[in-house]
């Protein structure tokens, strides 16, 4: 995990992440999910998840968090958890 100033730098940490793994641009753009199980519309509040190469979580997120976002957060990301296990044992 890196903490960055930047979306720009973070894009650069990832990719540069994934190349010393061994990914290719090719092959992570086709490792890509996204889905609408990946994405959370509240009031005031989205957010969206892709899954790359199986093990990295890009997020964006839009508005401001409150705390009655807090719960259906958490069980978004237990959801991407289901799925991050499902993706490990497929390979």
């Amino acid at each position: 995990m890196f903490i960055v100033k930047d979306y720009t730098t973070a894009i650069k940490k990832a990719v540069k992440a994934l190349e010393n793994a061994g990914y290719g641009k090719k092959r992570i753009l086709s490792l890509q999910k996204t889905s609408s199980d990946l994405e959370l519309q509240l009031d005031g509040y989205s957010t969206k998840y892709q899954i790359i190469a199986g093990n990295v979580i890009h997020g964006e997120t839009q508005g401001f968090l409150e705390e009655k976002h807090i719960g259906p957060i958490f069980d978004m990301f237990e959801n991407i958890t289901s799925i991050l296990h499902g993706i490990e044992n497929n390979n």
